[in-house]
């Protein structure tokens, strides 16, 4: 257990540093056994600490800490249970993939980055409101044959075998983003 909490402070840190999340924006989950941890609310990615990630039990579906879960915390779970074959889920904010034109419904992995990362078409789910059982169900939805979805106006949904592959994810979609509105500039 507290090797996954290690991991998960680790990659915490990462994707602050990234510049993927501010404050206690964003967050971050993991699953060992039965057991899904994460985010915890209020808790600040840059500054996490072991203590800042709670345990929840998928099998016995009830909370094995005290500490509330972050905001998204049906989002995460909705993911584990969409998909047994992920270990991670990350949920962040990064300003260049939120910066693509909002009319843009999926994207290919054409770019090299996302065909050898993500490896799966991204979706973009329309604008749902933030820590609902919609906006989870939504991501839940797509998950399922998809490893990494877009929220319009909000960010973005990775998931992987563990936190690194779906960190990886998250910095492919950025630099993907990055790749388009350069493009998009040149064109101009």
């Amino acid at each position: 257990m507290s090797n996954i909490k290690k991991e998960l402070v680790k990659y915490a840190r990462l994707i602050a540093k990234a510049g993927f999340v501010i404050g206690t924006g964003g967050n971050i989950s993991a699953r060992y056994k039965d057991i899904v941890y994460l985010k915890a609310r209020d808790a600040d990615l840059a500054k996490a600490g072991i203590g800042d990630f709670v345990g929840y039990n998928l099998k016995k579906d009830k909370w094995i800490s005290k500490k509330p879960a972050s905001h998204e915390w049906r989002l995460h779970l909705s993911c584990f249970k969409a998909r047994p074959d992920i270990y991670a889920v990350i949920h962040v904010h990064p300003p260049l993939v939120l910066a693509l034109p909002t009319n843009i419904r999926i994207i290919k992995p054409d770019y090299y980055e996302l065909k050898a990362t993500v490896k799966t078409d991204i979706p973009v789910i329309k604008d749902l409101p933030a820590g609902t059982k919609q906006l989870a169900d939504a991501v839940a939805k797509n998950i399922k044959k998809h490893n990494a979805v877009i929220l319009k106006n909000h960010g973005i949904v990775t998931v992987g075998e563990d936190l690194e592959e779906a960190f990886v994810r998250a910095e492919a979609l950025e630099r993907m983003s990055l790749v388009l509105i350069l493009r998009f500039l040149v064109k101009s």
